[in-house]
């Protein structure tokens, strides 16, 4: 099985908070955690793929940059059959915690019909 690249987490500050799944993770260890959850989960790998991406940026001292995105993604599960669901996500950016003045995510909100997951998964199960 492929291992988890945790290096996206490194994207976020230290109390960012991730919402993709069910409940939203915050704190990098509660992302680490859910990153290994998902890891252990029936899907082995994902693919995201980017159509558009739209940045909305606020100059002001102690602003937050506002990042819209959407694609869709192909998730392939321990049963090596493939699906793919369109996604958009919002993110908002700010400075880093510590003054590097590097931007960093503060929330990340991930968008996704995951029916077509839930139907794979039980197909897969029903196997």
């Amino acid at each position: 099985m492929p291992k988890t690249d945790y290096e996206s987490i490194n994207m976020f500050n230290p109390d960012g908070i991730m919402d993709v799944s069910t409940s939203p993770a915050q704190g990098r260890d509660e992302m680490y955690a859910l990153r290994a959850q998902v890891g252990d989960g029936p899907a082995v790998k994902a693919q995201h793929h980017v159509n558009s991406l739209f940045v909305l940026p606020n100059i002001l001292e102690g602003g937050k940059t506002e990042i819209s995105f959407h694609g869709f993604i192909v998730k392939y599960l321990k049963n090596e059959q493939k699906f793919s669901a369109d996604y958009a996500s919002w993110v908002k950016m700010s400075l880093s915690q510590d003054g590097t003045g590097e931007l960093k995510v503060h929330y990340w909100k991930a968008f996704i019909d995951r029916s077509a997951f839930v139907e794979a998964i039980g197909k897969m199960m029903a196997e």
